[in-house]
């Protein structure tokens, strides 16, 4: 069958399209704040990523300088950013952000601040800081100093209040200038980024102040607490979420002040407590009303780990209704006991101190520690002044004599409380008498815990003995099958 002309210039055409180079993708283009800057040539592509050179990014987000110290592989950025104000409305948008699982758990968020309309553009992404192509490097990186697979990063306020460092493990380096991740960008300058990969464009979105400080504004006038128990769950909430910025919501002026020099506020990023423990469900144990606009609370919380039992903290509260910025509501003016999970602190007890490896929980003093991990306990200064030790039976110490023995009923088993008076052996060059306070604390199969601790010169030991019998009276315990929860003291 002969094929008609047009049949063969359409086979010509397909021959010529097959054949044809494949298009270059266009230059990547750089824009900062919608217009176009002039940005190095060599800037790679990876997962998605746009590879930024971090010392020529500094100086095109306003970085007042930029340093290298090789010896510690460390870039040092000085700049004049209000991190005060990024890292709190940062610190804010996560607060207020909606999770109803997490909701049903935890101190609630009042209604009115559940739909706020905030001007600025708060990240609500996961950053990607680190690249799976530079994981092997991340993983085998353990010797000192750095090696050419990190640098640390070290970005500061002009006046040093605000400094925080961080590793990165995703870098390549040209030439002596090292390029990472763009989403950097937006963790170290809160600058906003985004990637175009059809047109090829990485847009750069600086942080527009007024906006930032006039949603700041919105949100703590609209986090007023409308009553005590309101500015209690706000406080609460924070400490749960491990959030600075809804328990500063729930301060008073003066005591926003002393948050502003924490260390959570400066260098933490508004983040409080430690990922271990954590802040379980809080109950309001007790409500004093001291005035009719004044109220003291009497919190406590399980202190979560994920090896149980868990110890319970205490803290004491007082809201008052004042007046801040010329509008009425409920705040907390007073931190009389601490937990040390907030971004302030009043004087903190400890409840507790929980032993691993036996498997018990002691309420002491928040002066005692315990050292090196060990079951040493050390004073303010770290003397040694006693130690918990596990006895195959019931023993006492050698030289010892008893001047007093209590028996004490305690959440685990009937405990002994005994005060001796102790010396050294008599062949010793150094003759020395002292007395010590035990509690004997029964465990399982004949074991027994003896804590014990030195009465130092002149010491009441009657305080002592009064601190060990709390300990029995609240020691609970747990074995491989059941546990007791700690009853407190």
């Amino acid at each position: 069958m002969k094929k008609s002309p047009v049949f063969f210039i359409f086979i010509g055409l397909i021959i010529a399209m097959l054949t044809m180079p494949a298009l270059a993708a266009p230059p990547l283009t750089v824009k900062i704040n919608g217009s176009v800057v002039d940005a190095p040539s060599d800037m790679d592509i990876i997962e998605g990523q746009v590879m930024v050179p971090l010392g020529w990014a500094a100086k095109q987000l306003e970085a007042n300088s930029v340093e290298w110290d090789s010896q510690t592989q460390t870039i040092t950025i000085k700049t004049g950013l209000d991190f005060y104000s990024l890292e709190k409305l940062s610190s804010y948008a996560i607060g207020l952000e909606k999770d109803p699982d997490l909701d049903r758990k935890i101190c609630p968020l009042p209604d009115k601040a559940k739909n706020l309309n905030l001007s600025s553009d708060v990240p609500n992404r996961d950053w990607v800081l680190e690249l799976k192509q530079f994981e092997q490097g991340r993983l085998t990186l353990t010797r000192m100093p750095p090696d050419q697979s990190s640098i640390n990063i070290c970005i500061t306020s002009n006046d040093g209040s605000y400094e925080h460092n961080s590793a990165v493990y995703s870098i390549e380096n040209h030439q002596d200038h090292y390029y990472l991740p763009m989403d950097w960008l937006e963790y170290l300058f809160h600058a906003k980024v985004d990637y175009n990969e059809a047109a090829n464009i990485l847009s750069i979105q600086t942080p527009d102040l007024d906006k930032i400080k006039t949603d700041i504004t919105l949100i703590e006038d609209t986090l007023i607490p409308a009553s005590a128990d309101e500015a209690i769950e706000l406080w609460g909430r924070g400490e749960q979420i491990r959030n600075g910025a809804l328990q500063y919501a729930a301060l008073s002026p003066r005591l926003r002040q002393e948050a502003d020099k924490s260390c959570n506020v400066r260098q933490s990023y508004w983040v409080t407590g430690g990922s271990s423990p954590w802040v379980g469900p809080i109950t309001i144990k007790k409500r004093d009303k001291l005035s009719d606009t004044k109220i003291e609370y009497t919190l406590s919380f399980p202190e979560i780990t994920s090896d149980p039992p868990n110890t319970i903290a205490t803290e004491k509260i007082v809201v008052e209704k004042i007046i801040n910025n010329g509008q009425e509501g409920w705040f907390i003016t007073q931190l009389l006991q601490s937990s040390a999970y907030g971004i302030i602190g009043g004087p903190y007890q400890s409840d507790s101190i929980y032993l691993t490896n036996s498997r018990i929980s002691l309420p002491l003093p928040s002066e005692w520690g315990i050292m090196n991990n060990q079951i040493i306990i050390t004073d303010e200064q770290d003397h040694i002044i006693g130690a918990f030790e596990e006895l195959g039976g019931y023993f006492l110490p050698n030289h010892s004599q008893t001047l007093s023995d209590k028996t004490v009923a305690g959440t685990i088993g009937e405990g002994r409380l005994l005060l001796l008076s102790c010396s050294t052996p008599a062949a010793s060059t150094t003759q020395e008498s002292w007395q010590e306070v035990h509690a004997m604390l029964p465990l399982k199969n004949q074991h027994w815990l003896d804590l014990w601790v030195k009465a130092g010169p002149g010491e009441d030991t009657a305080k002592l003995q009064k601190i060990l019998e709390y300990a029995i009276l609240g020691a609970s315990y747990s074995d491989q099958e059941a546990s007791i929860s700690h009853q407190g003291t």
